[in-house]
């Protein structure tokens, strides 16, 4: 985008509308917007439907119309949330812009031009030597991670992969942490390895002992829990474990470390069930990234 940009091709203030038409808020969304995620554009990533379609091959048109008609999270510019979904705009602009399509672009500008010779847009087929595998962390432990078609991302984060870079550009470094397993605590990684390089506080981080759940306390946990609407969190009981299904994400299994506090080490997570005054679980909450999230129990 800032290359087109400096080529007078566009310009980061340009309207979306501009290049998107029929684009709803699209007078009102920038590009400034769509590259600071400050759209308020739903985060396509976060669509429990997209697991139905990931492993089809997606033109960015029909990708978009996933998206397109949601009504906006916040008014553009008032705040940040990250959204893939702004991205993939982005992306698709691009290719109305320069007439070529993302990889060709990417190909010819970013890739040649630096002699990145094993670089490049993902395809699935070709044989590739060291191609890595992607893993993710199940009901059974650690498996492979399903296929998604390389037609639908544009982030760095996908089934079985995380990558993460921090750039001081004051201070002339690059921190870049990759990782071939989807529940690696990649940020965290990169959060210590800046912290060491600036001599500045960190923490080593500690296994966390975990308890057994009595057998016949297990049904307490068991239920569909929600934060709003459309957004279900199911607590599933197998074999005496307890396993979560967050929307759009693979089954796993908690680990209690008290009564009321179970761990999600796929997550790098924490739950906390909530109790009523007749000592049943009445809603959850729901520790990830430095958030709190609660749930009802509703079933």
């Amino acid at each position: 985008i800032m290359q087109l940009q400096e080529k007078g091709l566009i310009n980061v203030d340009d309207p979306l509308e501009k290049y998107i038409f029929d684009y709803p808020n699209g007078n009102k969304i920038t590009l400034h917007h769509l590259l600071t995620h400050t759209a308020g554009i739903p985060n396509i990533t976060d669509f429990p439907e997209l697991q139905d379609i990931k492993t089809l091959k997606s033109p960015v048109e029909k990708t978009i119309e996933l998206f397109k008609n949601k009504p906006l999270e916040f008014a553009p510019g008032e705040q940040y949330k990250y959204s893939n979904s702004g991205y993939i705009l982005l992306g698709y602009i691009i290719e109305k812009v320069s007439g070529k399509s993302y990889e060709d672009y990417l190909q010819e500008n970013i890739f040649n031009p630096l002699n990145m010779d094993d670089s490049g847009y993902d395809h699935h087929r070709p044989l590739l030597k060291n191609r890595a595998a992607g893993y993710c962390w199940g009901k059974d432990g650690i498996g492979n991670a399903d296929y998604i078609d390389m037609s639908l991302p544009h982030a760095g984060g996908i089934e079985g992969f995380q990558a993460q870079i921090s750039r001081f550009v004051d201070d002339d470094v690059c921190i870049i942490v990759l990782s071939n397993f989807e529940f690696a605590k990649v940020p965290e990684i990169c959060k210590d390895l800046a912290a060491i390089l600036f001599g500045e506080k960190y923490e080593i981080p500690a296994a966390q002992p975990v308890s057994k759940i009595d057998p016949s306390k297990i049904d307490d946990y068991v239920g569909t829990y929600e934060f709003e609407p459309d957004n279900i969190l199911n607590v599933l009981k197998e074999d005496n474990r307890l396993l979560i299904a967050p929307p759009g994400q693979p089954l796993v299994e908690i680990f209690p470390v008290s009564k009321n506090k179970f761990l999600v080490k796929a997550f790098n997570a924490e739950l906390t069930f909530v109790r009523n005054n007749k000592n049943k679980v009445s809603e959850l909450i729901f520790h990830v990234g430095g958030q709190d999230m609660r749930a009802k129990k509703i079933k």
